[in-house]
Formats: C-alpha cells, sequence, structure tokens
C-alpha cells in the first residue's frame, strides 16, 4: 500500500493564521433577519474589490476582513475547482457550494439565502442519498457541527458519498461535539465530595444535552446514574441513554437536535471502513488545506467545545 506523504502543522500560534479584519459585536447578529442578508451581498459585490464578510451568530459577531487576504489562501487552487459545504447555516463564501437542510423558522431561511442560488436544499438523513455532484469532482469538503444532527447509519452513507465525490489526495474538514471532554469535566466534578449533589444533576443534565438533545425530559438524577454507570464515558453513556429511551431519530420538524455521539476513534473507524487514507486531529486554526486558516469564515460554530478531523482520501 503507498503510504501518504503530507505536510502537517498542528501546533503553531493562531497569530500566524492572520486574516487582517473588523469586527462588530451585535446582538442582531443572531436574531436580525437583514444582517445575513447584507453579510452575503458584500461577499457578492465587494469580494474582488477586496473586503469580505462573514456573519457567526454563536457569538453574535459580524467581521469584515480583507478578501485579498483570504484569496491567497487558494493559490493552490484552480477557478474550476469544487468546494461544498454541507450543513452551512449562515456560512458564505464565493468559491464554496452551499449545501443545508431547508430551515425551518423565519430566522434561519434568512441566515440560509434563497435555496437554490444562496444554498441547495438536501435532507441528508434521507435513505439512500446521493450526493448531487460527480465521481472525483470535489477539491474540498467542510462539514461543522453536522454530523450530530445525523442517525448514526446517515452519517455513515453521507461520509461514505463524500468519499466518492472527493478527487484522490482532497480532504473533508469535520467538526464535531467534544463530548468526551465534557464527561471528564464532569468526572472531576463528581469526584469531589464537598460539590453538592444538586450541583452534579444539573451539570450531568448539561453534558448530557450537548450529546442527546432529548435527554432534557429525562429526570437529572437518572441522566447522573447513568453516567456513573457508564464510568463517565462518553459512549457508553450515549448508548445507554439512548437504550433508556432518550430518542436518537431524525426529525424533520426539529432538525437541529443532537442525535449521535462522535469522537476521534469512531470516524478513524469510519474512515478506514471507506478506504480514507488518513484521518487526522486537528486544532482550530491547522489544517491540511490553507482555505480553512480563515477563521473569520471557518471553524466559527463554538469552537471552544469542539474538536476538529480531516480525513484525506
Amino acid at each position: 500500500m503507498d503510504q501518504i506523504e503530507m505536510k502537517i502543522t498542528l501546533f503553531k500560534s493562531l497569530r500566524e493564521s492572520l486574516i487582517p479584519a473588523v469586527r462588530f459585536y451585535l446582538k442582531s447578529a443572531s436574531e436580525s433577519n437583514w444582517l445575513p442578508k447584507l453579510s452575503r451581498s458584500i461577499n457578492k459585490k465587494l469580494y474582488r474589490l477586496g473586503i469580505g464578510s462573514a456573519l457567526n451568530r454563536y457569538d453574535s459577531s459580524w467581521t469584515l476582513y480583507s478578501a485579498k487576504a483570504d484569496a491567497e489562501l487558494y493559490q493552490e487552487y484552480s477557478p474550476e475547482d469544487i468546494f461544498c459545504n454541507f450543513g452551512a447555516g449562515a456560512f458564505y463564501h464565493h468559491r464554496w457550494r452551499n449545501y443545508d437542510f431547508p430551515g425551518q423558522s423565519s430566522y434561519y431561511k434568512a441566515v440560509q439565502g434563497v435555496e437554490s442560488q444562496d444554498f441547495h436544499a438536501i435532507d441528508l438523513c434521507k435513505p439512500g442519498m446521493n450526493l448531487p455532484l460527480q465521481n472525483e469532482s470535489v477539491s474540498l469538503i467542510y462539514c461543522s457541527h453536522t454530523l450530530e444532527h445525523l442517525e448514526s447509519e446517515r452519517a455513515f452513507d453521507f461520509l461514505k458519498e463524500c468519499y466518492r465525490i472527493l478527487k484522490p489526495g482532497a480532504v473533508i474538514r469535520l467538526a464535531v461535539p467534544s463530548t468526551d471532554n465534557d464527561q471528564k469535566i464532569l468526572s472531576i466534578v463528581a469526584g469531589q465530595e464537598r460539590i453538592a449533589i444538586s450541583t452534579k444533576y444539573q451539570l450531568a443534565a448539561e453534558v448530557s444535552k450537548h450529546l442527546l438533545t432529548d435527554s432534557v425530559h429525562q429526570d437529572e438524577r437518572q441522566t447522573y446514574k447513568l453516567m456513573q454507570l457508564s464510568d463517565f464515558d462518553a459512549e457508553q453513556y450515549y448508548h445507554l441513554a439512548v437504550k433508556a429511551g432518550i430518542s436518537a431519530i431524525f426529525s424533520a420538524t426539529d432538525p437541529g437536535r443532537h442525535i449521535s455521539y462522535w469522537d476521534y476513534h469512531n470516524v478513524q473507524r469510519i474512515a478506514e471502513t471507506l478506504s480514507f487514507g488518513a484521518c487526522i486531529p486537528c486544532y482550530r486554526g491547522s489544517s491540511l488545506a490553507q482555505p480553512f486558516l480563515n477563521l473569520h469564515v471557518f471553524d466559527t460554530t463554538e469552537p471552544h467545545i469542539s474538536l476538529y478531523i480531516e480525513l484525506v482520501k
């Protein structure tokens, strides 16, 4: 089997990924219907004049960044290269094709933009789903905080389709909740006798909700008991909670629920099954592909509680 040689720089400072920018923190960034439209309009009309725009509804910020510096990150790619973002949300970049489940609220519809113009509607939980792209036609895929909203089998099918459409040597970057670290935090709190049991129950409920949204309907004491039974292992707790009746089924009327568990190891197992050449754990600001280093555009969804993984075909 041929070995894959690649340049990996995982531990550099975020100062080395600087894209000059001005950032505004606005309450309207996570509420208004007009600011997403303005941000997209700037990207469409002013990017070639040197100004890019990024809306981050997770920290209520709106950023104007140097499009010239951003464009330099694409120097190794041709104008014909295809880049796809699955589960795009508020993301918009003129080089990228956005795919997402159609919004259910007026705000999320405004965030996504006009269907078939700003984004392409897709249901990644549909059995037998095929991505509407040719074999080995895509140079980069970005998929941030999307896998946890898919049923496990459908997520496998999606990654299989990603493998099909990626060019040899191309990269898919995944971001998912860092639920393993949640459990480690809880285990440290649980081991301290002077911390009230009510506090432990409350933290357990928060940790569980990050993994399985519908666990909010479970009694906090039961949640904590199951976490103790799983020895504060996120994957073991996930299976116990589902067995106890917490839903892990996708709902088209509430697509934002967390319903599946991910960590470096199960992504690596799937990557090996699908014949990806490599599975590389990453930090925010490190990547095998230069475009992902614009942190005004990428890895903006809850980076403080996320883990990042890149698969190479």
